[in-house]
């Protein structure tokens, strides 16, 4: 058909560590996990059969860039549940998991990462790995774009998305309309996903 079905995952924070008593609620690489696989079997469930399928990871999929187990540009020390190369490779397979999910139901799938705050480097190991493991795979395309801005027209549809930490949801549209002038001036219908959202 000639449907476009969209599956924005924002701040997945894999490796993330919290503990109920301090924080409210456990947290951690398995607990994560477990929820985003159980999320995305449902929405895939729900989802009607299309041709083509977006999934847009909207930044800091990865809790931690490094071993240094820091924010990248503030320094602030993160708790983090196990060695970077665990959480990494975990990481990429929870994605792969998510990909092979949507192509149960979609013909084609396009995967972006965008960088968020936590993982801008991360991210660009992630997309390395996934575009390794599927690059034989004709209906599997990783979007290698390095900027922390992602567009795609569909038909009279476009839709934007970035992480949020280096542009505000109020500067949205006047951004999408200046960036992308052609597609926005011939379409009827614009969305844009942003991650990074801390607070209701």
């Amino acid at each position: 058909s000639d449907l476009l079905s969209v599956y924005p995952i924002a701040d997945q924070h894999v490796g993330l560590m919290a503990w109920a008593r301090e924080a409210g609620e456990n947290y951690d690489l398995k607990i994560g996990a477990k929820r985003l696989r159980q999320s995305m079997a449902r929405l895939v469930s729900q989802s009607p059969p299309s041709q083509q399928a977006v999934i847009l990871n909207l930044g800091d999929w990865q809790h931690s860039d490094d071993s240094k187990n820091m924010t990248p540009g503030s320094g602030n020390l993160l708790d983090v549940d196990g060695r970077y190369f665990k959480v990494l490779q975990t990481g990429v397979q929870l994605m792969m998991d998510v990909i092979d999910m949507a192509l149960q139901k979609h013909k084609n799938v396009l995967v972006r990462n965008l960088p968020g705050n936590h993982d801008p480097h991360a991210a660009i190991a992630l997309t390395v790995a996934l575009g390794a493991f599927y690059h034989n795979n004709p209906r599997v395309k990783i979007d290698v774009d390095p900027s922390d801005f992602f567009y795609h027209r569909f038909g009279e549809t476009l839709i934007g998305a970035t992480h949020g930490h280096k542009l505000k949801p109020d500067r949205m549209a006047m951004s999408m309309a200046v960036r992308q002038r052609e597609n926005w001036g011939a379409t009827k219908y614009h969305y844009f996903y942003f991650g990074h959202i801390h607070h209701e």
